[in-house]
């Protein structure tokens, strides 16, 4: 990942609104596209998402379906296992489909990592987790996950 990811829209943005900042931007695309509030929500949940507890697994609320955490549970040999597959977030699939924003999906990934351990330090103190994400070179894929240790 670059030091400094190339932000064009609201560089571009910024060159015409010279006296305005991140927040006021993000007030325009917000007004202009009429993103939905629900959309917001659930973007802020992914980043400081809230956790259900099922036979001392950890997962994410917001990403859980129970027919597939049905199936890991024949599959799979550990809990581990399931948590892994259970909270992988294709980070890549919220950019274009583009090599140009690659950075910026591993720019998310990296930001997803470090709240979600944070997140996770704080409401269990007592677990240990591995909080990883990847990027696949051959498909473009910036996958992001936890799991207990």
């Amino acid at each position: 990942m670059k030091n400094r990811i190339e932000f064009k829209d609201f560089d571009l943005w910024k060159s015409i609104n010279k006296f305005m900042d991140a927040n006021d931007y993000l007030t325009t695309i917000i007004d202009h596209y009429k993103i939905p509030s629900d959309f917001l929500i659930f973007f802020s949940d992914l980043i400081f998402p809230e956790f259900i507890i099922i036979d001392e697994m950890i997962f994410l609320k917001n990403h859980f379906k129970e027919e597939y955490f049905n199936r890991l549970l024949k599959e799979k040999n550990s809990c581990s296992e399931i948590e892994y597959w259970m909270n992988l977030v294709l980070i890549s699939s919220y950019f274009p489909d583009s090599d140009e924003f690659i950075d910026h999906a591993l720019f998310l990934a990296e930001k997803l990592k470090k709240s979600i351990d944070l997140k996770l330090k704080n409401d269990f103190p007592n677990k240990m987790f591995s909080v990883d994400f990847t990027y696949d070179q051959d498909n473009g894929d910036v996958l992001f996950t936890f799991y207990q240790k």
